[in-house]
């Protein structure tokens, strides 16, 4: 197990992963959904008032970070006039769907109750995102969700007692940035095909 102080390493790679992507919207290179961004801003915030509630020791401060990171994408992707706002009949669905299970966890005072709603409504809001990822895979980061992975792992590998509330933002955090990086970087057919094209004329 690591020392608990490297807890600080991990929020900055979750940090260093939202700037980076913050940088390449306002750049044009990464288009984010702002309704999984938005909603992404959410869930963390409530997993941190409920990890503080259970007094959580570091672990709560990456959690912080992932919701303030997203507000920051929110704000970025507003200010960089070519990133496309179209809520598609997915988005509106997986959204709502977030938003229940936000107000699900507004009738609980359990924090272990409240950070698994936090959890669902996370990935309700994020499936409008790997649904583009593996759709557009170039609109959006490798690298913010490698930092991602890294920073979940890195708090995992700090925790001494395993509970619920130290473990369960920490682990979806890893399995979130491993999964939107598999959908990014895993062949498709027809690029696939385009390569093999390529390839064939490059040596004709």
């Amino acid at each position: 197990m690591l020392d608990p102080k490297f807890t600080i390493l991990a929020v900055i790679l979750s940090m260093a992963g939202n700037v980076g992507y913050i940088v390449a919207t306002l750049r044009g290179r990464t288009r984010p959904n702002r309704v999984t961004w938005t909603l992404w801003s959410l869930p963390p915030m409530i997993a941190f008032a409920a990890q503080v509630s259970k007094h959580v020791g570091g672990q709560a401060a990456l959690t912080f970070a992932c919701g303030l990171g997203a507000i920051g994408v929110v704000i970025a992707s507003f200010r960089k006039v070519r990133t496309p706002w179209k809520v598609t009949a997915a988005d509106v669905s997986f959204g709502a769907a977030s938003l229940l299970c936000l107000a699900v966890w507004a009738l609980t005072d359990n924090p272990e109750i409240a950070i698994v709603l936090a959890i669902l409504t996370d990935i309700f809001a994020t499936l409008p995102t790997a649904i583009k990822a593996y759709r557009d895979p170039h609109s959006e980061s490798k690298g913010a969700f490698v930092l991602f992975a890294m920073s979940g792992l890195i708090t995992l590998l700090t925790i001494k007692q395993w509970t619920l509330a130290s473990y369960g933002y920490p682990a979806y955090i890893l399995v979130l940035g491993l999964v939107i990086l598999a959908l990014i970087v895993i062949p498709r057919p027809r690029e696939a095909g385009r390569t093999r094209q390529v390839a064939a004329a490059e040596h004709a």
